[in-house]
């Protein structure tokens, strides 16, 4: 196998490094935050499809919550449920979460820049 070129690994190795102190940062910011002003209709969303999928589709509260059946639900229910064992406040939570969440969209565009065009411009779509 041929070996990247140095400045390749080093496009690569400063993208991981940014990762990485982006996921600390997260970690280090995400109760500094007051909640938006759809946070709330949002979680108690979430709860409503967790209870749906928890009774066995019998509550269908959510499907008639506001207008929020038009949209997707998934993370306001993942949020919901890591609200179960979160040793954090409710809305923490969906801080924590949606800062990895971002995080991992961001490792999504440098593995999607990396696959066409490699290293350097994995870390230019990151850095953008």
């Amino acid at each position: 196998m041929i070996a990247p070129p140095p400045e390749s690994r080093l496009a690569r190795y400063l993208a991981h490094a940014l990762l990485a102190g982006l996921v600390v940062v997260v970690f280090l910011v995400f109760r500094d935050y007051g909640i938006s002003n759809d946070e709330e209709v949002q979680n108690t969303y979430g709860q409503l499809l967790l209870r749906y999928y928890a009774s066995g589709f019998a509550d269908r509260s959510a499907l008639n919550y506001i207008d929020l059946y038009r949209y997707g639900g998934a993370f306001d229910m993942a949020c919901a449920a890591l609200n179960l064992v979160s040793p954090f406040g409710e809305y923490e939570t969906r801080h924590l979460l949606g800062g990895l969440v971002g995080v991992l969209g961001l490792w999504g565009a440098f593995a999607f820049g990396r696959h066409l065009g490699g290293d350097r411009v994995g870390l230019l779509a990151l850095l953008l």
